[in-house]
């Protein structure tokens, strides 16, 4: 006697009610597990086909390679490239926005440069290049100190200001 009164509650119009809630709220989750994976797998929250990103065009003889999603904390690279035609003698100089530098820990930059200039909107670093044409290329390695949306402006030598936008991940 017992049991039919639980068999009439599954079958009532609540129970139902519950099912369906129920439903929707698994398929609304598989829903966001899928998203989330796929999002995953083409490198939108980290490395992956779609994390990596060019500024500058390398026809124009300058361009900066970087990722637009990295990790707090985590080393990252930014790669600043110039094709360098009969400038005999002439040095590099690299110029980053000030408030882009200052949200980043600097571990190290290869090659090292010959010596560094400070301005209250950016910092120039000097290079010393060899004489000959050819590309070259400057690698700044650093760990963000903070997280969310980073914004800023590499340049090189006259070339005008590239952006760099990364996504700063917990």
């Amino acid at each position: 006697m017992s049991k039919i009164p639980e068999i009439e509650w599954l079958q009532s119009e609540e129970a139902m009610r519950h099912r369906r809630m129920s439903w929707k709220i698994k398929r609304f989750s598989w829903g966001m597990i899928a998203l989330t994976l796929a999002a995953a797998l083409l490198g939108l929250l980290g490395p992956g086909p779609l994390s990596h990103s060019q500024a500058g065009e390398s026809s124009n003889g300058y361009w900066v390679e970087f990722d637009r999603v990295i990790r707090y904390q985590a080393p990252a690279d930014i790669k600043v490239y110039l094709q360098k035609q009969g400038e005999e003698g002439k040095a590099i100089a690299v110029r980053v926005s000030r408030d882009f530098i200052e949200k980043l820990e600097i571990q190290q930059i290869d090659p090292a440069p010959a010596n560094v200039v400070l301005s209250p909107e950016e910092i120039t670093y000097h290079f010393e290049t060899k004489e000959e044409p050819g590309e070259y290329m400057v690698r700044f390695t650093f760990q963000p100190e903070e997280w969310g949306n980073f914004r800023g402006n590499f340049a090189m030598n006259e070339h005008a200001p590239v952006e760099v936008k990364q996504w700063v991940l917990p």
